[in-house]
């Protein structure tokens, strides 16, 4: 409810939209963006690559050739990226990256294999989000067993450190692992991660601030 919402079918539709958040920041009320989701933002900036090679070149190429390939239209992804990214930050925006999971199969070095639950993105293309990310929260939901192994009920978590199968982290490893989901309580794990990662105790006032 009381969202603002712009659609952006197309990488120039959404610079249009960021150009004009930058632009006229001191006269709009808004402090944080959303951009759902990651996978889609993924989408367009390949589009935009392989129309910018289009442009550079004058052939038209798969995405991973454009450029010249071996890893450079990937590149070009992540400063497309970034650079919506800065330009939202230094306005002074919050920014919210909305993404999707999945169940994935990992496999360490030394052979051993375990399940994770994850972005549904290969890691390169997670990385663009997540190594920028104060905060990397995952939703899942857990499932209540009775005695009799009936599902009972479920609840829906938020995890914000991971337990090896839930990923989940951020630049705060004070913050509680999971709390029950719900708009107050992520704020107030934020606001106990950010209180306790202080090295000298803060009033309610400064925290405030």
């Amino acid at each position: 409810d009381d969202l603002n919402y712009v659609e952006a079918p197309t990488w120039s539709d959404l610079e249009e939209v960021v150009d004009d958040l930058v632009e006229n920041k001191a006269d709009n009320v808004f402090e944080i963006v959303g951009l759902d989701t990651a996978d889609e933002m993924i989408k367009l900036a390949k589009e935009e690559v392989k129309r910018l090679h289009r442009k550079a070149k004058g052939t038209t190429v798969e995405f991973n050739a454009c450029f010249g390939g071996y890893g450079v239209p990937r590149d070009k992804v992540n400063e497309l990226i970034d650079d919506v990214l800065a330009r939202l930050r230094k306005a002074g925006y919050g920014i919210v990256i909305i993404g999707h999971t999945a169940i994935r199969n990992i496999k360490e070095k030394n052979g051993d294999e375990y399940q994770q639950l994850t972005s549904n993105l290969n890691s390169d293309y997670d990385g663009i989000f997540a190594n920028k990310a104060d905060i990397v929260m995952t939703i899942a939901v857990e499932k209540d067993i009775d005695e009799n192994k009936h599902i009972s009920g479920t609840t829906r978590y938020m995890w914000f450190r991971t337990d090896g199968f839930v990923d989940a982290g951020g630049r705060f490893d004070t913050m509680p692992e999971k709390v029950e989901y719900g708009a107050r309580n992520y704020i107030e794990a934020v606001e106990e991660g950010i209180r306790k990662a202080m090295k000298t105790p803060i009033s309610d006032e400064e925290l405030a601030k």
